[in-house]
Formats: C-alpha cells, sequence, structure tokens
C-alpha cells in the first residue's frame, strides 16, 4: 500500500508542475519594407554610448530582390541633405550590407540585425560603437 501511495505522490507531484516554456517570443518582424531612424548611438571609445533618441526623416528600404535604398547616404552616419541617397545589396543571411555609391573605393561592411525588440540596428564600422536604430513603418 506504501509503495502505491507513493508513486501517487510522486505522479501528483510531477503533473503539477508549472511549466517554465511560457515565454512568448515576440513575432518576427520581416526585413522587407521601410524603416524610419529613431535612434543613434555614437560612443566616445569606452563602451559607454547608449542610444539616444532623434528626430530625422531618413529611412531605409529593403525591397524584396535584395536591393536596399535610402533616402540619405549608407556610407555613413551623416544627415545632410546634398549627399546621394544610398543604395546598395544586402544579405539577409549574412546581415551584410553591399553599399554601391561610397566616394571612396575601400569596401566595408555595413552589418545590420534586427534586434528582439523588432528593430533594425545598422552598425557602421568605426572604431568605436557607432549605429542606428530604426522602426519598422507601417503599410498602407
Amino acid at each position: 500500500m506504501k509503495k502505491i501511495l507513493c508513486l501517487f505522490v510522486a505522479t501528483s507531484f510531477l503533473f503539477s508542475c508549472a511549466s517554465d516554456d511560457n515565454t512568448e517570443t515576440p513575432e518576427e518582424v520581416s526585413l522587407i519594407g521601410n524603416w524610419k531612424l529613431i535612434e543613434r548611438l555614437v560612443d566616445p571609445g569606452d563602451g559607454s554610448g547608449t542610444f539616444i533618441a532623434i528626430t530625422s526623416d531618413k529611412t531605409v528600404t529593403f525591397n524584396s530582390n535584395g536591393e536596399v535604398t535610402s533616402n540619405y547616404s549608407l556610407c555613413n552616419m551623416l544627415l545632410v541633405a546634398d549627399q546621394e541617397a544610398g543604395t546598395g545589396t544586402y544579405s539577409a543571411d549574412t546581415g551584410v550590407l553591399n553599399v554601391t555609391n561610397c566616394d571612396f573605393d575601400l569596401p566595408f561592411p555595413v552589418n545590420f540585425e534586427i534586434s528582439t525588440e523588432g528593430k533594425l540596428l545598422i552598425h557602421y564600422p568605426c572604431i568605436e560603437g557607432c549605429s542606428e536604430k530604426y522602426e519598422k513603418e507601417a503599410t498602407p
């Protein structure tokens, strides 16, 4: 009888435990579409930099054919009105933009990723951290 009681208690204990698998993952955000610049990170070189909200009309568009465009340059983080708009290609598999219209011939990768919060992060190649954070624009 003790064996049956112990088996019953052990079985009850196993089924009464709550599962920790209730962590919700955010809905996967598609890279395809328009993204608007909302924040910038410029680190002073000591790792203390944080993203700062900015007001900007800079947008980046990822097309399904592997092309990327922007209304500002993708060669750097400058928001200069007379700069040529950015163009290039991208690989979602490698997370690399290949910018085609920079003023210099040295190739450099412009890396990107979608954060766990569903924001697009573009990381420019600089010694200190420098990145831009974009928010997906609603599809009309």
